[in-house]
């Protein structure tokens, strides 16, 4: 109501256990959240980076709760679309009012007061941030939520008071990870506690029980989302038509082989999108690889691929490091097919280094010798 003229008033005196108290404890919970909080910006940006949400996009899956309106939530969805585009001060100026409207809204619809009513010549008002979050206990947040917002919200000692500091502009502008930590805040004042939106046009409309984003969910995304390993060789799905322009389909070897070459180039361009790809583009290529040794080997028959490797190696249709390479590859291919191992995880660039090799092999075999006449284009005696 005035301005004092005589500076800070000393309001309060600090012991001299500097470590003991309540405001000792809340420094403490402080660091734990900023080092959370720089968890929940890498985790933001993830999400930015895989499926490039846009405020349009946000907007009716935040809306999805009663105590979400979409006329309020356009805002929120609004601040997220700002902190990934690098404005912290937009996102949060945005989103902490949202934040209260929302909580607010959650409590009125539980029935816990959010008014104080007019007593005598006393008027009623609003209450404010610190009665709400006073109400978290009996609203039923569970722990440790009701801690972490009175934290980063609350104005007592040794707590973040980011609403207060942010809307009545007393700080410069906070760090983005803080500005994280507000926005998972928002989304658990909205969704705690809350039942999953029920899916629509499903012929199963019984209870579904949540599955993780890297499983089921992926099977229902509308379109190919870049694999986030991918991004730590290449920037952009355009990069992978250099990592594979190489891999060239030798001419004149049988159809069938020629497919398979180019479904392999196709899988290792494709694991821009699905990371173990590239060791499917393999596998793909021996197939190839088998395929031409049947057509070079007159009497190839029903033998399995290894006793066509070794009479490759003994006719001098292979050499001793063809032979090695088919053989190791051979061996890999045999214990995923026999559930022996999972599937290997190459990087982009050492499958182009396998593919290449597989390719020139393919290459060289087939022009080696001459090919003994066609029997049979059928696809029996393939085992392995």
């Amino acid at each position: 109501m005035y301005v004092n003229l005589n500076g800070p008033v000393v309001t309060r005196t600090v012991g001299s256990d500097s470590t003991g108290g309540e405001g000792f404890f809340f420094r403490q919970h402080v660091f734990a959240l900023d080092v959370h909080g720089l968890v929940v910006e890498a985790q933001l940006d993830r999400v930015r980076d895989r499926f490039r949400p846009t405020a349009e996009d946000l907007v009716p899956f935040f809306a999805s709760p009663e105590h979400a309106p979409e006329t309020r939530m356009r805002g929120l969805a609004r601040a997220f679309e700002a902190f990934w585009e690098g404005d912290v001060d937009t996102a949060l100026a945005l989103a902490l009012p949202r934040l209260e409207g929302a909580l607010r809204r959650r409590l009125h619809a539980a029935d816990i007061a959010v008014i104080t009513q007019a007593q005598g010549e006393t008027i009623g008002q609003v209450q404010q941030l610190g009665s709400l979050l006073d109400k978290l206990d009996e609203l039923g947040f569970p722990e440790p939520w009701p801690l972490v917002l009175r934290t980063v919200l609350g104005n007592a000692e040794g707590q973040m008071n980011l609403r207060n500091n942010v809307l009545h502009d007393l700080v410069d502008t906070p760090s983005r990870h803080r500005a994280a930590l507000v926005l998972q805040i928002a989304l658990a004042v909205l969704f705690l506690g809350e039942e999953p939106p029920a899916r629509t046009g499903s012929a199963d409309s019984g209870p579904r029980m949540p599955v993780p984003w890297n499983a089921a969910a992926d099977q229902r995304l509308p379109f190919p989302v870049p694999d986030p390993r991918a991004h730590h060789f290449v920037t952009q799905y355009a990069d992978m038509h250099d990592v594979v322009a190489g891999l060239t389909v030798p001419a004149g070897i049988p159809q069938s082989a020629a497919t398979v070459l180019h479904t392999s180039r196709e899988l290792l361009r494709h694991s821009y999108f699905c990371y173990e790809f590239s060791t499917v583009a393999l596998l793909h290529a021996l197939i190839a690889m088998e395929i031409v040794l049947r057509a070079k080997i007159s009497d190839s028959g029903t033998k399995p691929l290894h006793a066509l490797i070794k009479q490759g190696k003994e006719t001098g249709l292979l050499t001793e490091r063809q032979a090695e390479f088919l053989h190791e590859g051979r061996k890999l291919r045999n214990r995923i097919a026999h559930g022996q191992r999972a599937h290997s995880v190459m990087p982009p660039h050492w499958g182009t280094g396998m593919l290449t090799t597989s390719f020139t092999l393919i290459r060289e075999v087939w022009a080696d010798q001459p090919t003994p006449p066609a029997t049979t284009d059928t696809d029996e005696g393939t085992g392995i």
